[in-house]
């Protein structure tokens, strides 16, 4: 239901009837032989713009009798786009809440409303690709100025990455480390070498060669460096790295503990009994941390407790599989509680007790796990170790997927990862050869020496980060932002429908960066006033015709399993 504040605040409510603004040119001599122009004809109609709401815009346009130059007022142009019914300032609101505050459709247009702009919710997403468009056209314009305003940082270093969704296309970004802007985003089929190669022959061609690039391990990307950079070093994430090889030496021993578990329904028997012991407390399940006299409902507290404590992940950093093993964690927590619920049974015979015991027990005494338990603790710390040694991603480490490494000498990491190396070595496991050749395949690639440049004008260094997780934050960022618009976990649909350059939107929260895409003008509207109609129009014409989706009643025709036929008989009835 539409709120009545708002409609109070219509324009109507403003003014008895829809106003009428009368927009004339500044001056009346023609630009191009100072002649005396005359009027040609008037023209209207409506705009609408934030704070004023729906009006009807009357403009003079003149015309020189001599060269037959025409001319319209500049002020109505830096108001409202080429025969746009929206102001400047209300696409520059509805691009900034869709895609810097993550708002949704629905609670811009509720915004907006309160500022006196009646407009539907598909109005706003056609205004929210126009931003990206216009956004586009002025990161193209400004990349000169991107060039020169990185040359003297001393250059760029190019950090590299992909991210999709499901089925969705690829979305692979470009970003400069040191000045943290965002260079170029494009939409790929896959991380197949043929398409990375072309967005960094695109790249290069922008903004030249950077002094080093930092990228994850895939084989389609470093080859396509090898071929558009070849004499650039570059260097892989050793986030990705430590990833990689911990997933090669312990996945195998880790799903065969996954499996079992799953196979032994510990996790439903142990929510079921959870449920079970929440009923019996009834009002005292409130008191659960409260010291009870009764010596049934302490036992019930106790085994509730100890089952919730079985399944408490809070101590696992975040980083996922293989820095947490969720169910390693798990299964050593099993153990631990059938010692402790044993321990106490054994103290006081009590109900819980012997019930939580008894399915514990179908764990503990199960010699199917011992195996695959005594190659885990062993893999785990040699991973451990290796975590230690490149000095990211530590055991005791609290940073997460933030850690980036920072305040490590390089030449000491090196040296670690050697001794590490050396140490295990003589190891006739496979994972762990395994894991030594991959050492050895990249050292070159995995420690960079500071990099020589100049800062203007003068002799300098710069250190390339040791991880991509300038990357990584970007697009958990960015998926953060999508999901806050859509409400929905998976972005299969958002990552598809995208334009790939709504990427570049987040620079306009870099001062730096701003200073350059504005190249003067104070404000965002100011500056997307500067652009020239016509190319807009062609370009977003161009975006939105890369981006186009096919329509949901050809998509319901083709999963059909009559598609075939009924597709020729959409031909016949043309042809015929």
């Amino acid at each position: 239901m539409r709120d009545k504040r708002i409609d109070d605040m219509s324009s109507k409510k403003l003014f008895p009837a829809t106003p009428k603004l009368h927009f004339r040119p500044e001056t009346q001599l023609c630009p191009r032989c100072a002649n005396a122009m005359v009027v040609l004809k008037t023209s209207e109609r409506t705009v609408v713009t934030i704070g004023i709401g729906k009006f009807v815009a009357r403009e003079t346009h003149l015309s020189c009798k001599r060269c037959w130059k025409t001319r319209r007022s500049e002020d109505l142009r830096r108001l409202v786009p080429f025969k746009g019914k929206y102001g400047y300032d209300v696409l520059v609101h509805v691009g900034k809440s869709l895609y810097l505050q993550s708002l949704n459709e629905k609670t811009v247009a509720g915004q907006l409303a309160a500022a006196l702009v009646d407009i539907s919710e598909s109005e706003i997403r056609y205004l929210g690709q126009k931003f990206v468009a216009y956004t586009s056209i002025c990161h193209g314009q400004s990349q000169l100025k991107m060039r020169l305003a990185m040359a003297r940082n001393g250059g760029y270093i190019l950090h590299i990455d992909g991210t999709c969704e499901g089925g969705s296309p690829h979305l692979f970004t470009g970003m400069d480390e040191i000045s943290g802007m965002v260079l170029s985003s494009v939409k790929i089929n896959s991380e197949k070498k043929e398409f990375i190669v072309a967005f960094l022959q695109d790249v290069r061609a922008k903004y030249g060669n950077p002094l080093a690039v930092v990228s994850d391990m895939g084989r389609g990307l470093l080859s396509a460096l090898e071929i558009v950079f070849p004499s650039i070093p570059v260097f892989i994430c050793h986030y990705h790295f430590l990833r990689d090889i911990g997933k090669d030496i312990l996945d195998e021993d880790y799903r065969a503990l996954r499996n079992r578990l799953k196979k032994s329904k510990i996790r439903t028997a142990l929510k079921n009994k959870a449920k079970d012991f929440e009923s019996k407390l009834g009002k005292h399940f409130d008191e659960l941390a409260i010291v009870d006299a009764d010596s049934e409902n302490a036992a019930l507290k106790t085994a509730f407790l100890i089952i919730q404590w079985i399944f408490d992940t809070s101590s696992l950093s975040g980083c996922g599989f293989p820095f947490d093993m969720q169910h390693w964690l798990f299964y050593k927590r099993l153990v631990v509680a059938y010692e402790k619920i044993d321990e106490l049974h054994s103290r006081k015979e009590c109900r819980p007790f012997y019930q939580l015991k008894k399915l514990l027990r179908r764990i503990a005494d199960d010699d199917g796990f011992d195996e695959t338990v005594e190659n885990l603790e062993k893999n785990e710390k040699v991973f451990k170790e290796l975590r230690k040694a490149l000095k990211i991603a530590e055991p005791e480490g609290k940073k997460g997927l933030n850690d980036d490494g920072d305040g490590c000498e390089m030449k000491s990491i090196a040296r670690k990862v050697f001794e590490f190396t050396e140490k295990y070595v003589g190891s006739k496991e496979k994972g762990h050869q395994k894991m030594i050749e991959q050492i050895e395949k990249y050292r070159e690639k995995l420690f960079a020496d500071p990099i020589a440049c100049k800062i203007d004008g003068k002799d300098a260094f710069v250190q390339p980060q040791r991880t991509n997780n300038v990357m990584e934050r970007f697009f958990r960022d960015l998926k953060r932002t999508l999901r806050g618009k859509s409400g929905s976990v998976s972005l299969k649909r958002q990552i598809a429908a995208m334009m790939p350059d709504a990427a570049l939107i987040k620079n306009i929260e870099n001062e730096e960066y701003l200073e350059i895409f504005l190249g003067g003008a104070k404000t965002l509207e100011e500056r997307f006033a500067q652009i020239d109609s016509h190319l807009f129009i062609r370009e977003f014409a161009k975006m939105r015709s890369k981006n186009r989706k096919i329509p949901a009643d050809a998509k319901k025709l083709i999963k059909k399993e009559t598609a075939l036929q009924q597709i020729e008989k959409l031909f016949f009835a043309a042809a015929i």
